[in-house]
This record gives C-alpha cells, sequence and structure tokens, in this order.
C-alpha cells in the first residue's frame, strides 16, 4: 500500500504534526512519499521528502497582518495549475493532507482517496465554536484551499468525534517546565522596531522576543531579540512565565499543554487565527487586536495576573492513525467487497 502525506510547509504547526504522525503511518504501509509546498518554517522534517513544491504562500507584514503585495508577486498561479496537473497522485492509494493545495486539487481531480488532517479543517466545522461574522472571503480559502473527501481535524477540545485534541509533539512532552519570571514573545507579522517602543513602555519586564527578521541576538533596554532558532525557542519556551503570540495553533496548544499564562493576537486576514482566537477566549485566555491603549491596558492586567488554564491533552498520535486507517479500510470493504483486510496492505 502506497501512501502520500502532503504537508503545507508556510507554518510551522503542520510540520510539527508531521513529525508525530510519520513514524505511526510508516508502521501501517510499505510505502510512504512525503511531499511539502512553501517555504516558510523554520524547522526541518527529519524525513526524506520527495516531492518539494512552489504551491501557494504568504509573507508576513510589519503591523499584524499579510504583506499583500509580496504575497502576490511571489506566487505564480500558471505554475500553481501546472503542478496541480503534473502531479503523479495516482501513483498512491491514499493522500493523506495537511492542508496542502497541490495535491489535494491533484487528488479531488483524478479520484484519489484523500484525507484531511488539519487544524484549517476543524475550523469550519458546525460543532466548533466561531464568531458570528465571518467573511466569506475566508471562508472560501479555508473550504476550497487544500480540499479532501475524509475530513479530520485538530482543535483544542474534541467538540466530536472527528476532531481530535492537539498533537504534541515529543520535544514539548518531555519538558519539565519552570517560570524563571520572563515573559516569551513571537510575532512574526509585527516589525521588531515596532514591537520595541510598545514594550518598552512596561520597564519592568522582561521580555525575549524571537524574530524572523533578527540576525543574531542582540539586546535592548528590557528586551532580548534572538533569531528564529527552534532550539532555543523550545528552551525559553520551557523556562518562560508567559507567551504573547499570534492564534495559530501550534504554539497556542502547546503553551496550553505547558500550562503557559498565554496572551494571543489573531494576524489580520486570516479567519483560522481569527476563530481560533474566538474558542480560547471562550476559555478564559485573553485575547487583544494590536496595540492600542485599550490593549495596553489589557497587556498590563496579563502582566499582574497568575491566571492559567490546566488542560490535559493526551498522547494521540496512534489513536488519530488509527482511526484515518479503519475508515479508509471500511470505505475498500465497501467498494470493492473485500473481506480479508490484509489484502489491501499487500502491497
Amino acid at each position: 500500500m502506497k501512501i502520500l502525506y502532503a504537508i503545507q510547509g508556510t507554518g510551522n504547526g503542520h510540520l510539527t504534526r508531521a513529525m508525530e504522525l510519520i513514524p505511526e503511518i510508516k508502521e501501517k504501509v510499505s510505502q510512504l512519499d512525503i511531499a511539502i509546498s512553501g517555504s516558510e518554517s523554520e524547522l526541518n522534517l527529519p524525513h526524506p521528502v520527495k516531492y518539494k513544491l512552489n504551491g501557494l504562500q504568504y509573507f508576513f507584514g510589519r503591523r499584524g497582518g499579510i504583506n499583500v503585495i509580496k504575497t502576490l508577486r511571489n506566487n505564480n498561479i500558471l505554475n500553481f495549475f501546472k503542478e496541480i496537473s503534473n502531479f503523479p497522485i495516482t501513483d498512491y492509494d491514499m493522500l493523506i493532507n495537511d492542508f496542502e493545495p497541490i495535491t489535494a486539487w491533484a487528488a479531488q481531480m483524478k479520484g484519489v482517496y484523500s484525507v484531511g488532517i488539519s487544524n484549517q479543517i476543524s475550523v469550519l466545522g458546525q460543532d466548533v465554536p466561531r464568531p458570528n461574522h465571518i467573511d466569506l472571503l475566508g471562508k472560501l480559502v479555508l473550504k476550497y484551499f487544500a480540499p479532501v473527501s475524509y475530513k479530520y481535524g485538530i482543535h483544542y477540545k474534541s467538540y466530536n468525534d472527528k476532531i481530535f485534541k492537539p498533537i504534541i509533539r515529543k520535544e514539548i512532552r518531555q519538558m519539565e517546565p519552570e517560570n524563571e519570571g520572563y515573559q516569551l514573545v513571537y510575532l512574526p507579522s509585527w516589525e521588531d522596531e515596532f514591537l520595541k517602543n510598545v514594550l518598552t513602555k512596561f520597564p519592568f519586564t522582561d521580555w525575549h522576543i524571537f524574530s524572523k527578521r533578527a540576525k543574531e541576538i542582540s539586546f535592548y533596554k528590557n528586551i532580548t531579540f534572538y533569531p528564529v532558532d527552534v532550539n532555543m525557542f523550545l528552551k525559553k519556551m520551557e523556562k518562560c512565565e508567559g507567551i504573547i503570540t499570534n492564534s495559530g495553533f501550534g504554539t497556542t496548544s502547546e503553551a496550553l499543554y505547558l500550562n503557559k499564562k498565554l496572551l494571543v493576537i489573531p494576524m489580520k486576514g486570516q479567519l483560522e487565527q481569527k476563530c481560533n482566537a474566538y474558542c480560547l477566549k471562550q476559555m478564559g485566555i485573553p485575547v487583544i487586536g494590536g496595540f492600542g491603549a485599550k490593549s495596553m491596558e489589557k497587556i498590563q492586567v496579563w502582566l499582574n495576573s497568575s491566571h492559567y488554564i490546566n488542560l490535559y491533552y493526551p498522547h494521540n498520535n496512534k489513536s488519530i492513525v488509527n482511526k484515518v486507517f479503519e475508515d479508509f479500510l471500511g470505505y475498500k470493504q465497501a467498494v470493492m467487497g473485500l473481506e480479508n483486510k490484509e489484502l489491501l496492505f499487500s502491497d
């Protein structure tokens, strides 16, 4: 049985999920190939990647959103459709997809069994809380960016039997978290100079900021800037008191698992982050929209608080993969009339 695992490479969360699920999938199949599109992640997948695709990707701006001009300039739509048309998706029995558009569309066009496992899938689920007003364009992007036939969501809570709790990477599970009193900041869509001007207004707070624009460690008053480095970030995450970050799913769920004080600022124009922030707010996590006067007051309240949320996230990698393959087996038995499941995994 040949499986393709396709991953969106524009965010670290997609790759951290893949690192946990790939070993479980390999135990079940004779061949597992990997495809990645986009190149904005700082993580290196410790498995051979057979297909490196351009796909579609976005680029961070400097005031909390996406750099639209750079995003449009660096995406070639004709090449996107060419990659879909040329991708050898029919070489595989099943596609497992984490919000990757090339393989998702190729599978839809050529009738290959496709499974989606992502936070984006859960956002539009009927049982998942979300704001009353969501923009139509954002909804269409989430629905059609990487369409799949069978959907499994990942969210902060299991809102139904097709939505699983977060997949927490082993590096996080192995931590022994402490509180050394500093606050960790990762806001890649905000420029360093702006963050510097804002956070120095809290002179008695020790800020540690990870920046995509920093080339080396530097210091300014009560702020330390770090270039983005995965190992260093994990070390700082283990020992920090609190974390200020966007409402992307990976870092926020890891912060909750480590019982860290959390404050989130959803990226502008990102429906997934808006919906994640809505759920986090319902759970008691403070949410701000930017750095206006009212938000500054909320940051001070957050700094003064000792409010933490205790959540239990079990080691669920194997159960997720088992569910995906059980459903695939049921599908194949229904379509092919097979009674012996060993026939499905024999080649």
